[in-house]
Protein backbone atom coordinates (compact mmCIF):
# COMPACT_ATOMS: atom_id res chain seq x y z
CA UNK A 1 0.00 0.00 0.00
CA UNK A 2 2.89 2.30 0.73
CA UNK A 3 3.99 2.14 -2.92
CA UNK A 4 0.58 3.34 -4.14
CA UNK A 5 0.92 6.75 -2.52
CA UNK A 6 3.83 7.99 -4.66
CA UNK A 7 2.13 6.71 -7.84
CA UNK A 8 -1.01 8.67 -7.05
CA UNK A 9 1.04 11.75 -6.31
CA UNK A 10 2.93 11.39 -9.58
CA UNK A 11 -0.31 10.98 -11.54
CA UNK A 12 -1.85 14.05 -9.90
CA UNK A 13 1.32 16.04 -10.56
CA UNK A 14 1.31 15.05 -14.24
CA UNK A 15 -2.37 15.92 -14.56
CA UNK A 16 -1.79 19.31 -12.99
CA UNK A 17 1.21 19.88 -15.24
CA UNK A 18 -0.88 19.05 -18.33
CA UNK A 19 -3.57 21.47 -17.15
CA UNK A 20 -1.00 24.20 -16.65
CA UNK A 21 0.54 23.56 -20.07
CA UNK A 22 -2.93 23.62 -21.67
CA UNK A 23 -3.67 26.93 -20.00
CA UNK A 24 -0.32 28.37 -21.10
CA UNK A 25 -0.89 27.21 -24.69
CA UNK A 26 -4.38 28.68 -24.64
CA UNK A 27 -2.95 32.01 -23.53
CA UNK A 28 -0.78 32.02 -26.63
CA UNK A 29 -3.04 30.30 -29.15
CA UNK A 30 -6.24 32.23 -28.45
CA UNK A 31 -4.66 35.66 -29.18
CA UNK A 32 -2.90 34.22 -32.24
CA UNK A 33 -6.28 33.13 -33.59
CA UNK A 34 -8.28 36.08 -32.30
CA UNK A 35 -6.07 38.89 -33.64
CA UNK A 36 -6.42 37.89 -37.33
CA UNK A 37 -10.15 37.35 -36.81
CA UNK A 38 -10.56 40.82 -35.32
CA UNK A 39 -8.43 42.32 -38.11
CA UNK A 40 -10.54 40.56 -40.76
CA UNK A 41 -13.79 41.72 -39.18
CA UNK A 42 -12.62 45.33 -38.92
CA UNK A 43 -11.21 45.24 -42.45
CA UNK A 44 -14.60 44.09 -43.69
CA UNK A 45 -16.34 46.84 -41.73
CA UNK A 46 -13.96 49.50 -43.08
CA UNK A 47 -14.72 48.40 -46.65
CA UNK A 48 -18.46 48.14 -45.91
CA UNK A 49 -19.24 51.28 -43.88
CA UNK A 50 -22.74 51.95 -42.70
CA UNK A 51 -24.73 53.90 -45.26
CA UNK A 52 -25.74 57.48 -44.58
CA UNK A 53 -29.26 58.45 -45.62
CA UNK A 54 -29.87 61.29 -48.07
CA UNK A 55 -30.37 64.16 -45.64
CA UNK A 56 -30.41 67.27 -47.84
CA UNK A 57 -31.97 67.84 -51.25
CA UNK A 58 -31.42 70.56 -53.89
CA UNK A 59 -34.88 72.02 -53.29
CA UNK A 60 -33.67 73.20 -49.88
CA UNK A 61 -31.30 75.50 -51.79
CA UNK A 62 -33.98 76.61 -54.24
CA UNK A 63 -32.53 74.39 -56.96
CA UNK A 64 -34.33 72.30 -59.58
CA UNK A 65 -33.29 68.68 -59.93
CA UNK A 66 -33.76 65.65 -62.13
CA UNK A 67 -33.45 62.20 -60.56
CA UNK A 68 -31.06 60.07 -62.61
CA UNK A 69 -29.63 56.57 -62.59
CA UNK A 70 -26.93 54.85 -64.60
CA UNK A 71 -24.81 51.70 -64.47
CA UNK A 72 -21.22 51.52 -63.31
CA UNK A 73 -18.97 50.51 -66.18
CA UNK A 74 -17.05 48.17 -63.83
CA UNK A 75 -19.78 45.78 -62.68
CA UNK A 76 -23.06 47.28 -63.96
CA UNK A 77 -24.27 48.15 -60.46
CA UNK A 78 -27.01 50.78 -60.47
CA UNK A 79 -25.86 54.23 -59.31
CA UNK A 80 -28.35 56.97 -58.43
CA UNK A 81 -28.05 60.73 -58.36
CA UNK A 82 -29.31 64.14 -59.46
CA UNK A 83 -28.69 66.57 -62.26
CA UNK A 84 -29.23 70.20 -61.34
CA UNK A 85 -29.93 71.66 -64.79
CA UNK A 86 -28.84 75.25 -65.33
CA UNK A 87 -29.20 77.63 -68.26
CA UNK A 88 -26.17 76.35 -70.16
CA UNK A 89 -26.85 72.80 -71.40
CA UNK A 90 -23.27 72.23 -72.54
CA UNK A 91 -21.32 72.74 -69.28
CA UNK A 92 -21.59 70.54 -66.21
CA UNK A 93 -19.62 69.85 -63.04
CA UNK A 94 -19.69 66.34 -61.55
CA UNK A 95 -19.33 66.07 -57.77
CA UNK A 96 -17.62 63.11 -56.08
CA UNK A 97 -18.36 62.58 -52.39
CA UNK A 98 -16.14 61.24 -49.60
CA UNK A 99 -15.81 57.94 -47.76
CA UNK A 100 -19.00 56.75 -46.00
CA UNK A 101 -20.87 59.79 -47.32
CA UNK A 102 -23.29 60.41 -50.18
CA UNK A 103 -24.35 63.02 -52.75
CA UNK A 104 -26.32 65.03 -50.16
CA UNK A 105 -23.16 66.11 -48.33
CA UNK A 106 -24.39 69.70 -48.08
CA UNK A 107 -21.11 71.23 -46.97
CA UNK A 108 -19.74 72.13 -49.40
CA UNK A 109 -21.32 70.24 -52.33
CA UNK A 110 -24.80 71.72 -52.57
CA UNK A 111 -23.75 75.31 -51.72
CA UNK A 112 -21.15 75.05 -54.48
CA UNK A 113 -23.72 73.60 -56.89
CA UNK A 114 -25.98 76.55 -56.06
CA UNK A 115 -23.20 79.04 -56.85
CA UNK A 116 -22.50 77.26 -60.14
CA UNK A 117 -26.22 77.25 -61.01
CA UNK A 118 -26.23 81.02 -60.52
CA UNK A 119 -23.41 81.15 -63.10
CA UNK A 120 -25.47 79.08 -65.56
CA UNK A 121 -23.45 75.87 -65.00
CA UNK A 122 -25.21 72.55 -64.35
CA UNK A 123 -24.18 70.00 -61.72
CA UNK A 124 -24.36 66.21 -61.40
CA UNK A 125 -24.26 64.68 -57.93
CA UNK A 126 -24.43 60.90 -57.44
CA UNK A 127 -23.78 58.13 -54.92
CA UNK A 128 -20.77 55.87 -55.32
CA UNK A 129 -20.94 52.08 -54.95
CA UNK A 130 -22.30 51.09 -51.56
CA UNK A 131 -23.32 54.65 -50.67
CA UNK A 132 -26.57 56.59 -50.41
CA UNK A 133 -29.19 55.04 -52.68
CA UNK A 134 -26.84 53.25 -55.07
CA UNK A 135 -26.64 49.46 -55.05
CA UNK A 136 -24.67 47.64 -52.38
CA UNK A 137 -21.15 46.49 -53.05
CA UNK A 138 -17.83 47.38 -51.46
CA UNK A 139 -16.30 50.77 -50.67
CA UNK A 140 -12.81 50.63 -52.18
CA UNK A 141 -11.62 54.17 -51.30
CA UNK A 142 -10.85 55.06 -54.88
CA UNK A 143 -10.33 51.92 -56.96
CA UNK A 144 -13.96 51.28 -57.96
CA UNK A 145 -15.04 54.87 -57.29
CA UNK A 146 -12.84 55.96 -60.19
CA UNK A 147 -14.86 53.64 -62.46
CA UNK A 148 -18.13 55.03 -61.05
CA UNK A 149 -16.94 58.54 -61.81
CA UNK A 150 -15.98 57.64 -65.36
CA UNK A 151 -19.48 56.18 -65.72
CA UNK A 152 -20.95 59.49 -64.53
CA UNK A 153 -18.85 61.30 -67.12
CA UNK A 154 -20.25 58.98 -69.81
CA UNK A 155 -23.78 59.69 -68.57
CA UNK A 156 -23.22 63.46 -68.71
CA UNK A 157 -21.81 63.13 -72.21
CA UNK A 158 -24.82 61.10 -73.34
CA UNK A 159 -27.07 63.86 -71.95
CA UNK A 160 -25.44 66.37 -74.30
CA UNK A 161 -22.90 68.03 -71.98
CA UNK A 162 -19.63 68.70 -73.78
CA UNK A 163 -17.51 70.53 -71.18
CA UNK A 164 -17.14 68.58 -67.95
CA UNK A 165 -15.39 69.45 -64.71
CA UNK A 166 -14.85 67.37 -61.58
CA UNK A 167 -15.06 68.44 -57.93
CA UNK A 168 -14.19 65.80 -55.35
CA UNK A 169 -13.92 65.62 -51.57
CA UNK A 170 -11.50 63.32 -49.73
CA UNK A 171 -11.95 59.86 -51.31
CA UNK A 172 -13.91 61.53 -54.12
CA UNK A 173 -11.03 63.96 -54.68
CA UNK A 174 -8.64 61.04 -55.13
CA UNK A 175 -11.09 59.35 -57.52
CA UNK A 176 -11.43 62.58 -59.53
CA UNK A 177 -7.67 62.95 -59.90
CA UNK A 178 -7.42 59.36 -61.13
CA UNK A 179 -10.42 59.52 -63.48
CA UNK A 180 -9.50 62.77 -65.24
CA UNK A 181 -6.49 61.46 -67.24
CA UNK A 182 -8.73 58.74 -68.71
CA UNK A 183 -11.24 61.12 -70.32
CA UNK A 184 -10.32 64.13 -72.44
CA UNK A 185 -13.78 65.65 -71.85
CA UNK A 186 -12.70 66.57 -68.31
CA UNK A 187 -11.51 70.18 -68.44
CA UNK A 188 -10.35 70.57 -64.82
CA UNK A 189 -10.32 68.99 -61.35
CA UNK A 190 -10.98 70.56 -57.95
CA UNK A 191 -9.64 68.17 -55.29
CA UNK A 192 -10.60 69.05 -51.72
CA UNK A 193 -8.61 67.13 -49.06
CA UNK A 194 -7.26 64.23 -51.15
CA UNK A 195 -4.71 61.62 -50.15
CA UNK A 196 -1.70 61.15 -52.42
CA UNK A 197 -1.22 57.38 -52.27
CA UNK A 198 -3.80 55.11 -50.61
CA UNK A 199 -1.46 52.28 -49.64
CA UNK A 200 1.06 54.64 -48.03
CA UNK A 201 -1.72 56.60 -46.39
CA UNK A 202 -3.35 53.51 -44.86
CA UNK A 203 -0.05 52.17 -43.59
CA UNK A 204 0.37 55.38 -41.59
CA UNK A 205 -3.26 56.20 -40.75
CA UNK A 206 -5.46 53.09 -40.84
CA UNK A 207 -5.71 53.12 -37.04
CA UNK A 208 -7.63 56.44 -37.32
CA UNK A 209 -10.40 54.68 -39.23
CA UNK A 210 -10.22 51.23 -37.61
CA UNK A 211 -9.99 52.38 -34.00
CA UNK A 212 -7.41 49.63 -33.34
CA UNK A 213 -3.74 49.88 -32.30
CA UNK A 214 -1.45 50.33 -35.27
CA UNK A 215 0.49 47.15 -34.41
CA UNK A 216 -0.31 44.37 -35.06
CA UNK A 217 -3.62 45.32 -36.67
CA UNK A 218 -2.66 47.68 -39.50
CA UNK A 219 -0.40 45.20 -41.34
CA UNK A 220 -2.90 42.40 -40.77
CA UNK A 221 -5.84 44.45 -42.08
CA UNK A 222 -3.79 45.60 -45.06
CA UNK A 223 -3.00 41.96 -45.83
CA UNK A 224 -6.55 40.67 -45.30
CA UNK A 225 -8.58 43.35 -47.14
CA UNK A 226 -7.45 42.25 -50.63
CA UNK A 227 -8.17 38.62 -49.74
CA UNK A 228 -11.65 39.41 -48.40
CA UNK A 229 -12.77 42.05 -50.91
CA UNK A 230 -10.53 42.03 -53.98
CA UNK A 231 -9.57 45.65 -53.29
CA UNK A 232 -5.94 46.51 -54.01
CA UNK A 233 -4.90 49.76 -52.26
CA UNK A 234 -1.69 49.68 -54.29
CA UNK A 235 -3.70 50.62 -57.39
CA UNK A 236 -5.02 53.86 -55.88
CA UNK A 237 -2.30 56.43 -56.60
CA UNK A 238 -3.52 59.98 -57.27
CA UNK A 239 0.12 61.09 -57.10
CA UNK A 240 0.79 59.18 -60.33
CA UNK A 241 -2.40 60.38 -61.99
CA UNK A 242 -1.74 64.08 -61.38
CA UNK A 243 1.50 63.82 -63.37
CA UNK A 244 -0.67 63.01 -66.39
CA UNK A 245 -2.73 66.21 -65.96
CA UNK A 246 -0.01 68.70 -66.77
CA UNK A 247 -2.10 70.31 -69.53
CA UNK A 248 -5.29 70.55 -67.45
CA UNK A 249 -5.98 72.85 -64.50
CA UNK A 250 -6.11 71.35 -61.01
CA UNK A 251 -7.05 73.14 -57.78
CA UNK A 252 -5.89 71.37 -54.61
CA UNK A 253 -7.59 72.48 -51.37
CA UNK A 254 -6.65 71.42 -47.84
CA UNK A 255 -6.88 72.65 -44.27
CA UNK A 256 -3.46 72.95 -42.71
CA UNK A 257 -4.35 70.96 -39.59
CA UNK A 258 -6.55 68.27 -41.17
CA UNK A 259 -6.54 65.46 -38.54
CA UNK A 260 -7.59 62.64 -40.91
CA UNK A 261 -5.67 63.28 -44.12
CA UNK A 262 -2.67 65.48 -43.54
CA UNK A 263 -2.29 68.55 -45.75
CA UNK A 264 1.13 67.12 -46.63
CA UNK A 265 -0.78 64.92 -49.09
CA UNK A 266 -1.93 67.92 -51.14
CA UNK A 267 1.55 69.44 -50.90
CA UNK A 268 3.02 66.20 -52.27
CA UNK A 269 0.48 66.19 -55.09
CA UNK A 270 1.29 69.80 -55.94
CA UNK A 271 5.03 69.04 -56.13
CA UNK A 272 4.43 65.87 -58.16
CA UNK A 273 2.27 67.75 -60.67
CA UNK A 274 5.11 69.91 -61.89
CA UNK A 275 2.58 72.02 -63.78
CA UNK A 276 1.94 75.74 -63.77
CA UNK A 277 -1.74 74.89 -64.17
CA UNK A 278 -1.91 73.25 -60.74
CA UNK A 279 -2.85 75.49 -57.81
CA UNK A 280 -2.48 74.70 -54.10
CA UNK A 281 -4.73 76.44 -51.58
CA UNK A 282 -3.93 75.64 -47.95
CA UNK A 283 -6.42 77.19 -45.53
CA UNK A 284 -6.25 77.68 -41.75
CA UNK A 285 -8.14 75.29 -39.51
CA UNK A 286 -8.06 71.69 -38.33
CA UNK A 287 -11.01 69.83 -39.85
CA UNK A 288 -11.21 67.23 -42.57
CA UNK A 289 -12.81 68.79 -45.68
CA UNK A 290 -13.15 71.87 -43.51
CA UNK A 291 -12.10 74.77 -45.74
CA UNK A 292 -15.69 75.61 -46.65
CA UNK A 293 -16.85 75.77 -43.05
CA UNK A 294 -13.84 77.89 -42.07
CA UNK A 295 -14.83 80.60 -44.57
CA UNK A 296 -17.84 79.70 -46.75
CA UNK A 297 -17.84 82.88 -48.81
CA UNK A 298 -14.15 82.69 -49.66
CA UNK A 299 -14.47 79.00 -50.52
CA UNK A 300 -17.37 79.60 -52.89
CA UNK A 301 -15.59 82.54 -54.55
CA UNK A 302 -12.39 80.54 -54.99
CA UNK A 303 -13.98 77.37 -56.37
CA UNK A 304 -16.61 79.07 -58.52
CA UNK A 305 -14.02 81.45 -59.95
CA UNK A 306 -11.76 78.53 -60.82
CA UNK A 307 -14.61 76.67 -62.54
CA UNK A 308 -15.81 79.68 -64.54
CA UNK A 309 -12.25 80.49 -65.61
CA UNK A 310 -11.63 77.02 -67.01
CA UNK A 311 -14.96 76.24 -68.67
Amino acid sequence: MDSVGPVVVIRKTRKKARAIMTAILALFIVPVLAIPAVAGYVGWQVSHPEREAIATVPEQYGLPKQDIEFRSRFDQLLLKGWIIPAEDKKRIVIFAHGYADNRSMNKPALPTAKALYDQGISSLLFDFHNSGESEKSVTSVGQLEKEDLLSAIDYAGSAGYEEIGLIGFSMGAAAALMAAPDDARVKFVVADSPFADLEAYLQDNLSIWSGLPDFPFTPLIMWEIPLLTGIDPGKVKPIEAIRQLRDRPVLLIHEEGDPKISSENSKQLYEASGSGKTQLWITPGAQHVGSYEFDPQQYIRKVTGFVVQHM
